[in-house]
């Protein structure tokens, strides 16, 4: 990935938003960067669009429950834990 390197903080906005399902460009409005900043993280990060081809956003079928919270799938579950053992594997090893 190219540029600087992100905080822990700013990582974890990133993917917060995409789990809520959030578009790359509508992450990047609400975190003030460029869609191209947070396709280049996605992809990093081995995560796949929340788009659809056609533009047509997952979320539509998305269930939320009362809290306004994503319910997970398997496969959503599986992405997380690969992408937040990539995240933790990386700062351990900085500060081996």
């Amino acid at each position: 990935m190219r540029g600087r390197k992100l905080t822990v903080v700013e990582h974890n906005q990133r993917f917060k938003l995409y789990l809520k399902g959030l578009s790359d460009m509508e992450i990047a409005k609400e975190l003030g960067v460029t869609r191209s900043a947070i396709c280049s993280w996605r992809n990093y990060q081995g995560l796949s669009s929340n788009e659809r081809q056609g533009g047509r956003k997952r979320r539509q079928n998305i269930e939320y429950e009362n809290d306004q919270t994503k319910k997970l799938t398997a496969q959503d579950e599986e992405e997380v834990q690969r992408a937040f053992h990539r995240l933790c594997g990386s700062f351990t090893e900085k500060f081996a």
